[in-house]
C-alpha cells in the first residue's frame, strides 16, 4: 500500500510539472487541446466500438488498442508522414480509377477525357436537334415507366 501511494504521488507531481511546462511554453492552448482530444479519440474509439460489437474483448486487448491508437496518433502528428501520406494515397486511388496507369499521366488523361466528353456531348446535341426535325424516332437507353 505504501509503495502504491508513493508511485501515485510521484505521478501526480510529474504530471503537474508536465502540465505547467505545457501551459508556459505552448503557443496555443487550443492547439494543445485539439492534440489531446485527437489522441483521446484515436485511443478510445476502437475500444468502445469493440465493446459494443464483440463479446470477446479482454482487458489486455483494450489496453493494446489504447496504446496503439496513441502511438499511431503520435507518429502521424510528429513525423512528416501526415503531409506525405495523403498525397501518396490520392495518387494511388487516382491510378486505380484510371485503370492502373502511371502516376504522371493524370493531367494528360483528364484533358483527353474532358475533350472526349465535350465531343460526345456535342454529338448528342446534334442528334437531338436532328431527331426533332426528322420523323424517325431514335430509341433511348433510358426506360420510361
Amino acid at each position: 500500500n505504501k509503495r502504491v501511494l508513493i508511485v501515485s504521488r510521484l505521478a501526480v507531481v510529474l504530471l503537474g510539472c508536465w502540465a505547467l511546462y505545457q501551459a508556459v511554453y505552448a503557443q496555443s492552448i487550443l492547439e494543445k487541446m485539439l492534440y489531446a482530444y485527437t489522441i483521446y479519440s484515436a485511443a478510445l474509439t476502437p475500444v468502445v466500438l469493440a465493446a459494443f460489437y464483440s463479446k470477446r474483448v479482454t482487458a489486455w486487448g483494450a489496453v493494446a488498442a489504447i496504446a496503439s491508437g496513441t502511438a499511431v496518433t503520435l507518429v502521424w502528428n510528429e513525423t512528416p508522414l501526415a503531409k506525405l501520406l495523403p498525397r501518396i494515397v490520392g495518387e494511388r486511388d487516382g491510378a486505380m480509377r484510371r485503370g492502373g496507369r502511371k502516376f504522371g499521366d493524370t493531367a494528360r488523361l483528364s484533358a483527353r477525357r474532358s475533350n472526349a466528353r465535350t465531343e460526345e456531348q456535342q454529338r448528342q446535341r446534334e442528334a437531338l436537334t436532328n431527331c426533332r426535325a426528322s420523323p424517325v424516332l431514335v430509341r433511348s437507353k433510358r426506360r420510361v415507366p
